[in-house]
């Protein structure tokens, strides 16, 4: 997240923190953002949906080699009258049903990460608090008198045109500098296609391996002329887009070989016959996966079930049916 971008090359994942793709290395982005990482610098990360935000914000933290947590709070997933309380905690007998204390995320991001995902979103009500917090760095708890310093990072990110809503009077140009000390953008993936070998690799091994099903011959058969086929495409989904496509190909493709189908294949879900434990087994780690990421692209639209169908690349009525069955 739910990491979707890529790392340098499939024997390098450790050392790059799931970064995949030439054009990272090339291009000296992952020197840029080790430079960042070592610095209390709050980093905004900007880009398209589905070209790997979190991922990048979570390399930065494991390059900062801080010792706390990697913790992500979606802004636009939050009630507007929540968002204090999950920013700053509460203290017991703050308010109505507060029957213990709770920490906030920038309490429990102590000497660690607090990822800010779709920063673009956040009311202005509590953009003040926030900018608050990032100038002092001090931190008070609602329903308390006393505050504390909080040594912790922040990395936001927006697929939003922050300078936009500045000029419309959604977002504050004081907190835009604030975020922006350093700046990554990620481009979509219709601008570095020289990855896409890269990603198909990693994909199908990893998904794969969450199904439990062989990979060797299937990525015996990827070819140059499939790469070269997959980069005719204008992905507007980005990295997860191709994810999701080729999961759908493994997972609910047609009978036959992968060069022979491509990863092109739209095919709808197929009846999946259970003939031997074996099957039965694979049937059921496709359901849990399937049920997974369903579970997570409605939860990254709060809910909105048509934009989680463009997000999963299926259409409306697909996974409305989905849903009714896994009863999510």
């Amino acid at each position: 997240m739910k990491n979707h971008l890529e790392i340098v090359s499939l024997a390098d994942r450790t050392t790059n923190h799931g970064i995949i793709g030439k054009s990272f290395t090339q291009n000296g982005f992952i020197e840029i953002i080790k430079k960042f990482s070592k610095t209390n610098a709050t980093i905004l990360i900007t880009g398209e949906s589905g070209t790997g935000k979190e991922l990048i914000a979570g390399a930065i933290h494991k390059f900062s080699g801080r010792r706390g947590e990697f913790v992500v709070v979606n802004c636009s997933s939050i009630p507007e009258h929540l968002i204090e309380s999950e920013f700053f905690g509460y203290a017991k007998g703050a308010y109505t049903g507060a029957s213990q204390n709770r920490p906030g995320k920038i309490r429990k991001a102590i000497n660690g990460t607090l990822f800010l995902d779709e920063i673009g979103d956040l009311p202005l009500t509590q953009q003040s608090k926030l900018l608050r917090f990032l100038q002092n760095k001090e931190v008070q708890t609602i329903g308390s008198d006393t505050t504390f310093t909080a040594n912790t990072r922040v990395v936001a990110a927006t697929n939003k045109d922050l300078q936009k809503l500045i000029s419309e009077g959604r977002f504050r140009k004081d907190l835009y500098y604030r975020i922006t000390q350093a700046h990554v953008h990620l481009p979509p993936l219709r601008e570095r296609l020289e990855d896409i070998e890269d990603l198909t690799l990693y994909f199908v091994k990893k998904i794969c391996n969450d199904i439990k099903i062989d990979s060797d011959n299937l990525l015996e058969v990827l070819t140059q002329k499939i790469y070269k086929e997959l980069a005719q495409k204008d992905w507007p989904g980005n990295v997860r887009q191709l994810e999701n496509e080729i999961f759908k190909f493994l997972v609910i493709g047609e009978d036959g070989n992968l060069a022979e189908r491509t990863l092109l294949s739209q095919k709808e879900t197929r009846n999946t016959e259970i003939s031997s434990g074996e099957n039965l087994n694979l049937y059921v780690n496709i359901v849990a996966l399937e049920k997974k990421l369903i579970k997570e692209a409605l939860a990254r639209h709060s809910g909105d079930n048509r934009k989680a169908a463009k997000d999963l690349g299926i259409n409306y009525q697909t996974l409305a049916k989905k849903i009714k069955n896994y009863q999510i």
